[in-house]
Parts: C-alpha cells; structure tokens; sequence
C-alpha cells in the first residue's frame, strides 16, 4: 500500500477517493434530514440529533459540574467540563419529585426510574433497583462514608437505598410509612427519634418505622457534633431546633422574618462560621448559633438559651444572599431547592441562562436557550459571580427545566 493511501475493507482509497466518499455520506445525511424535515417538519430532525442514551461507558472524566435536565420534552444528565463544552445522555427522570445528583470523592451518584448510577472516570455501575421500588419518587440523595444514600417513597411506603462505591452494591432498607428527616453527619446518616434522640441509619438498620421519627423539622443538616433541624415556615415565624449528638440535649430558637416569604418550606440548610444559612423564597437567610457544643456557652443568638423547661430564644432572620434577578447578562434558573443549588464549604452554586420567547406556533413552550452558566454565592459576603459559561451545548434548546446541579467538590474547593 502505497504512503498516503487507506486501506477499507478490500479497497484502497486515495485522499482525493476519500473527500469523494465523505461528500457523498455527508450527502445521504443531509438528504434524510431534508426528507425527515419535508415528511414530519423540523421536530423530526432535533429528535434524530439528539444526545444518545446513557450507555456503560459513559464517565465523569473532566467534568467539573453535571445537571439533570428537561429539554424540548427529553430528559437529560449534562456533565460540563473547564471551557464550558457539555457531554450529554438521555436519562429519564425518576418520580414527579425529579432526581438528584450528589458528587464525591467516590464519584457521580444519580438514578433512573429502575437503576441506580455510579459515575467513574470513564465509566458507569448500573445497580438495578429492587423489585418492589416500581418506579419510586426520589426525595433526598446523600454522600456517606461508603458512599451515597437515596431517600424514595412508592405506593408501599419508604425505601433507603444505600450505594456502597467500593463494593458496588446497592442494599435496600424499608422505614415503612415513616418518612424520616435525614441528614448526612460526617458520612452518617443520621435522624432523630420522637424522643429526641440522634441515630445513625445505615444498609442494616431496621423498623425505622417503628422505633419513630421525630416530626417537628422539615430539613437538617449538621454542624460537627451537633444535629440542626429547621422548622416550617409559618406567618414570618419559624422554629430551629439543635441537638447535641453525644447526648441527645436540645435547644430552640424562634426565628422571625422581617417580612413574609412565599414559601413555607426551607431548603438546602447550612452551618458556614457560626451561621445557619438555609433557602427559602429564591433567598439565602441566615442566624448565628454559636460555634460550641450545647451547655458549655459560645457565641451568637440563642447560644445555651431555649434549652427544655425554658423558653426558646428569640432570633432575627437575615437576608444573607439573593438567589434570584440577573447575574451580568444571564438569569438564574429557579426550581426545586429554592434555586436549582448544589453547596461546597460557605458557597452555593446554581445555574443561570439566557432564554428568549420565540412564538413559533409550535407546541405550548416557546422558550430558546441562548446560553447556559454555573454561578455561585457566597454565603458570607452575599457576592454572586458566573464561574463557568456553558458556551457549547450537545441538547436541544428549547424549553429548558433545570431540575438538579452537583459541582466537583475538589474543582469548587480550589476556586
């Protein structure tokens, strides 16, 4: 074979043989579009160009930050990498409650109607899910210390599933019709029982249900040795409660608005340098509360106040943060979480757009996706700033909901 020259099947190709061959397969891919585009119109042809299914060999590689997604009425999981090119797989969502993603040092974790997924460098672990969670509704998605746990509900009550990343197997728990308020402490899953008691749950725990949940907070997080559960909202007032893991000794404080909000469930709770921040009515709000554990004093509103017998301190609410209204040229999206948020160390991050109302007389949603952007807040000082402009996209854009966002927690630290 002569230099210059490639070899395919039993024929040998010539450079000038080879630009002759692409036109004519460029060719025949034009003229289907053109039959696809005269036959069905252009819907037809966005559906055939669309991002392929997810598919095994699908990985993180250098993505710094995914999303799951709706787009012209398909389903997608986006990874994004430093220059803003996206990698995209249909993935249908899981439950009217949309799925999660959560991101660790073990990798991607998010889910479909029937798998769990497990994100490596370069490749995926489905782990079916078991018989009887027939196409559950995801409410919650953690990272512990074997790796992430999925909080769902089904017509036969709750279900934890817990993803080991190491063993790659995914063990199944069943609280019953109880639907515990979880938090991650240091890679425990913990909860609190209706006598006020902190307990782990984990792929062996059992009768959750029975034992009981406490019923009084919506959302918790943790802050060191102490479990934070925040209340609902109601009439410009709210309750936090704190309890102290070692020892199970509680405090509250009523936290009061300085105007109404919209909303009467907080979100995406916090504890940054002494501060409670959490989400609720597209704002980031925050109180003090103290950096010690509970009877040994500190700093901050309500510290060693509102302890049982006594009557609960009394804590101003701040509007720390908006999470809404443009950021430069783009607009953030708003959805579930109170802003589409993802959280590393004291900084949020959501995701923003440039959408324009085209009336095409096609379909009932008009909105064009012109850009896309990952911004992040900064809970101390209120600054909002783009990190990453999304600048070229593989999925249609019309119609865009963002339902979820995770960052590469080592990529967030960094910057």
């Amino acid at each position: 074979m002569s230099q210059g020259s490639k070899q395919t099947g039993t024929a040998t190709l010539a450079p000038a043989g080879r630009g002759k061959q692409l036109l004519r397969t460029w060719g025949a891919v034009a003229l289907a579009a053109v039959v696809l585009g005269a036959i069905f119109g252009g819907p037809a042809i966005t559906k055939y160009l669309k991002a392929p299914p997810i598919s095994d060999d699908f990985g993180i590689e250098d993505a710094v930050a995914a999303m799951r997604l709706d787009a012209d009425g398909t389903s997608y999981l986006v990874l994004v990498d430093p220059q803003g090119r996206t990698r995209s797989v249909q993935l249908e969502e899981r439950g009217f409650e949309r799925s999660r993603i959560a991101w660790s040092g073990a990798g991607l974790s998010t889910g479909g109607p029937t798998d769990e997924y497990l994100l490596g460098a370069k490749s995926l672990t489905r782990l079916p899910l078991p018989g009887d969670l027939d196409r559950p509704t995801e409410w919650a998605r953690f990272v512990t210390r074997d790796g992430f746990a999925v909080q769902m509900s089904t017509q036969d009550g709750q279900r934890l599933a817990f993803v080991n990343a190491k063993t790659k197997r995914l063990t199944s728990v069943k609280p019953g019709y109880a639907h515990p308020v979880l938090a991650n402490c240091d890679g425990e899953l913990v909860a609190v029982s209706e006598d006020g008691r902190p307990r782990t749950i984990d792929a062996g725990s059992r009768d959750i249900s029975g034992l009981g949940t406490f019923t009084g907070v919506e959302v918790m997080t943790c802050d060191g040795d102490r479990i934070v559960g925040l209340g609902e909202i109601s009439d410009r007032a709210q309750t936090v409660r704190i309890w102290d893991r070692a020892t199970g000794a509680q405090r509250a404080l009523d936290v009061r608005y300085p105007e109404a909000v919209s909303t009467s469930r907080p979100d995406s709770p916090f504890v940054s340098d002494g501060r409670l921040y959490w989400a609720a009515d597209r704002r980031l709000w925050s109180i003090p509360i103290g950096d010690t554990a509970l009877g040994v004093g500190g700093s901050g509103a309500g510290s060693g106040a509102g302890s049982a017998g006594s009557a609960p301190a009394i804590a101003e609410a701040v509007d720390s943060a908006i999470l809404t209204d443009f950021i430069d040229d783009f607009e953030p999206v708003v959805g579930t979480d109170q802003g589409v948020l993802d959280r590393v160390g004291g900084r949020v991050y959501g995701v923003a757009a440039q959408e324009k109302y085209i009336d095409d007389r096609r379909g009932p949603g008009f909105d064009r996706l012109d850009r896309l952007a990952i911004f992040r807040v900064d809970a101390r000082t209120g600054e909002r700033r783009i990190v990453l402009d999304v600048d070229t996209l593989d999925f249609p854009r019309r119609n865009l909901h963002v339902h979820a966002i995770a960052v590469n927690p080592e990529w967030a630290a960094a910057r």
